[in-house]
């Protein structure tokens, strides 16, 4: 997709499935794409189509089209919105009917999710059995920044059998395009020390990962950290709990003007995204890749992270360029009145820091009294 992780554009040849006879035609595909098969949701119109011998033979164009376990698992998590292919996006959901602002637009539920707890656990299983080669290990995850989160999520899907993590995240991107040696290298090496640990801790319920090969495990990791979500708590939405994969969840774009917003339910086993603006049919529902502070940050900002995080060049909306340049223009204002109200800012930052320091000397006393 054209702003998202989650769901690279297609090339148009992808779609064009042209065979002949019995044969299968071949896909013209490159890096990630040529290792393994695409999977592409077919217009409504299309499937009909689809699925109608060709040229007379038994073969159906339907036939070369992979499953799509992401794509089931958002057709199941929402009754207002559907999933559309364009080349500017890629794919993308839009609303069916117009929805009211704060209406659910989607219920995603977890594949798998690893508390704030499970995390530290992860890190020691990981440098027990890496043993000797604990410094390594630690110099590779900081090379790829891999956390202890997104290593304890996978280990949970590790966990969950190779049948079902595979239908979680098979079809979601993983962005091994965009690595370079070094970083594939070391990519590598971290999943290849994961299912040693897996298969290490089978008495604790890990016996399953015996059947992961090195590459299976690889695509796994690196699926999980270009698409978990930070799980919140339920009742404010503004303490990370843990880490989590929703898959339905992945198949939604970034916007810096989103038009959702997402909180979660039990315990943060299932995903909710409520529409923050009215949204019309066929609009796009989008939501921040960027958490608050961030996402109200300038341009310039905003644009370095999710080229770094998101691997994806993103694109300004046009109510956000032209508020951010109404705020920078300075001539708007007489330069008196811009003095004071820099002097108010300035003040009222020495107030809130002399605030924050009353508060932790308070604290510290109460402590030493305690």
């Amino acid at each position: 997709m054209h702003e998202a992780r989650h769901g690279q554009p297609l090339s148009s040849e992808l779609l064009l499935l042209v065979g002949a006879g019995e044969g299968t035609p071949v896909l013209p595909a490159s890096g990630e794409q040529q290792r393994r098969p695409i999977g592409v949701v077919l217009a409504d119109e299309a499937s009909s189509v689809a699925a109608k011998p060709a040229a007379g033979s038994r073969w159906c164009f339907s036939d070369a089209v992979e499953s799509d376990p992401a794509g089931r698992d958002f057709a199941r998590s929402t009754d207002c919105c559907t999933l559309r292919w364009t080349p500017a996006k890629g794919r993308h959901a839009t609303a069916t009917r117009e929805i009211s602002r704060g209406r659910v637009l989607l219920r995603a539920s977890a594949a798998a999710v690893a508390s704030t707890a499970a995390s530290g656990a992860a890190t020691a299983l990981l440098a027990e059995s890496s043993g000797r080669d604990g410094a390594a290990a630690s110099a590779d995850a900081q090379r790829v920044g891999l956390d202890a989160s997104t290593l304890a999520l996978s280990l949970e899907l590790l966990r969950s059998g190779r049948e079902a993590a595979e239908e979680a995240a098979g079809s979601l991107l993983t962005h091994r395009e965009h690595l370079s040696a070094a970083e594939a290298e070391a990519w590598e090496r971290t999943a290849q020390r994961l299912r040693s640990a897996a298969a290490s801790s089978g008495g604790s319920g890990c016996s399953c990962a015996s059947g992961w090969s090195d590459e299976a495990v690889l695509r796994l990791l690196l699926a999980v950290h270009a698409n978990a979500h930070p799980v919140l708590d339920d009742a404010t939405a503004s303490r990370t709990v843990g880490l989590g994969l929703f898959p339905a969840a992945c198949l939604l774009n970034h916007s810096c003007a989103p038009t959702g917003v997402l909180s979660f339910e039990a315990g943060g086993k299932v995903l909710v995204v409520r529409a923050l603006v009215d949204l019309r049919r066929g609009q796009e529902v989008t939501y921040s890749y960027l958490d608050e502070p961030h996402l109200f940050a300038p341009w310039r900002q905003r644009r370095a992270l999710l080229r770094a995080a998101h691997r994806y060049e993103p694109s300004q909306p046009r109510s956000r360029e032209e508020s951010e340049a109404a705020a920078l223009c300075r001539s708007r204002l007489p330069a008196a009145a811009l003095g004071e109200l820099e002097a108010e800012v300035r003040a009222l930052c020495s107030e809130a820091a002399a605030a924050a320091e009353e508060a932790e000397e308070a604290a510290a006393e109460e402590a030493e009294a305690a």
